[in-house]
């Protein structure tokens, strides 16, 4: 844990969203993908262009991996209000309560979910959630593309849904 508190925080999102928004942008020419997943794809570089995202205010030590089923449920909650209980840490690493809530907001199997009351238990900035979620909105876009594995997983309408989702979270 020593070694890991002297990293610099650098989220997975942030790590790979230029190469993904870039490789989604190549894409949109040849894509028969619906017209707003190209104009996601757009939107999303432009935001990378212009992003500008200081050091963490806070480490933790993070996830990574938010799919819920990676979380056990206890009386049918995912929160009691107590304890919430966790597994799936080989992608655990020094992270930021922003970037980690982000994911868990983003992440495809969280959707439905109303996040509202568990993020008041946070001190959290506003702003780098949002570019947070911004980022990890982008990921989805692009792991949903045409073709892909994560595109076969999810329903038909997956990625037209994501690439609104990105467009409401840019605007």
């Amino acid at each position: 844990m020593r070694s890991l508190s002297g990293e610099p925080c650098q989220p997975r999102a942030l790590r790979n969203g230029c190469d993904r928004s870039t490789a989604m942008q190549r894409r949109c020419a040849t894509s028969s993908a619906p017209g707003s997943v190209c104009k996601a794809g757009h939107a999303a570089r432009s935001f990378l262009a212009r992003l500008r995202l200081g050091p963490a205010s806070n480490t933790v030590l993070g996830h990574t991996d938010p799919n819920l089923a990676n979380y056990l449920w206890l009386a049918n909650y995912l929160w009691d209000g107590q304890r919430i209980r966790i597994v799936d840490f080989e992608d655990a690493g020094q992270s930021d309560r922003e970037f980690e809530l982000a994911d868990l907001l983003e992440h495809l199997s969280a959707r439905r979910a109303d996040w509202t009351g568990f993020l008041t238990l946070f001190d959290l900035d506003g702003d780098r959630l949002l570019d947070a979620r911004r980022l990890y909105a982008i990921f989805w876009l692009h792991q949903l593309r045409p073709g892909s594995p994560t595109e076969r997983r999810n329903p038909p309408g997956t990625l037209g849904q994501q690439a609104e989702r990105l467009l409401d979270l840019l605007n």
